[in-house]
């Protein structure tokens, strides 16, 4: 469903409980922020990018480079044409104490903190691209937008709002009502998402971007 299609069946649902009195930039808010919820719960927002080596760089903020970057799904090395392996940070210590100076093709990286990504080793020329898999933070809904996770789950939004606006009027008892049919369905998107994101998938994408002139998906 689009925005419109969802924003109109709440706004019915609103006036079947007498609330007239919300305007639809407070229908398009809520919805939104229903969004966002679901899409940073159920990591149901997948991109890809590509971004430039820098010479002797070892971390990367991906949350500066990318503006709607959420957490990593995988890496690739358009220089060796090779997956760059995971790693927890505490292993690059095992690579030796000055594993931050060793130069080389890339060939892993591991998560510091929420954004930043320290890679190893790291090449000394600023040349060449890896190709970056991630889950993203929820786009802003247009009117004719639709949310990204399965569309016979797009009725959880409703769900949402509906429990949202709710809690704003103070009735309590209905919004809590509506929330705990919301988290259950959200459960519902992720188990999807989990079965959807396998190897073979991302392999498909990045095979889709790197053929794809204009690459941006």
């Amino acid at each position: 469903m689009t925005r419109n299609e969802i924003r109109e069946q709440l706004s019915r649902s609103l006036e079947d409980q007498g609330l007239i009195h919300f305007t639809n930039d407070d229908l398009n808010d809520s919805l939104q922020d229903g969004y966002d919820l679901i899409a940073l719960s159920s990591l149901c927002v997948e991109r890809i990018t590509s971004l430039t080596f820098v010479a002797n760089r070892v971390y990367y903020d991906f949350a500066t480079l990318i503006s709607n970057f959420y957490s990593l799904t995988a890496i690739f090395n358009t220089r060796t044409n090779r997956w760059i392996e995971i790693k927890p940070y505490g292993w690059l210590a095992t690579c030796g104490d000055n594993w931050e100076t060793l130069h080389g093709e890339t060939q892993f990286a591991a998560p510091v903190g929420i954004s930043t990504i320290a890679f190893h080793p790291t090449i000394q020329e600023s040349a060449g691209e890896f190709v970056v898999l991630y889950k993203a933070q929820a786009p802003i809904l247009g009117d004719t937008s639709q949310p990204e996770f399965h569309p016979e789950k797009h009725s959880i939004l409703l769900d949402y709002s509906f429990a949202d606006l709710m809690h704003q009027n103070l009735e309590y008892a209905k919004a809590n009502l509506k929330f705990a049919k919301f988290l259950a369905e959200l459960n519902t998107v992720k188990q999807f998402i989990m079965l959807k994101d396998q190897p073979a998938r991302r392999f498909a994408l990045l095979c889709q971007y790197l053929t794809t002139p204009t690459s941006s998906l």
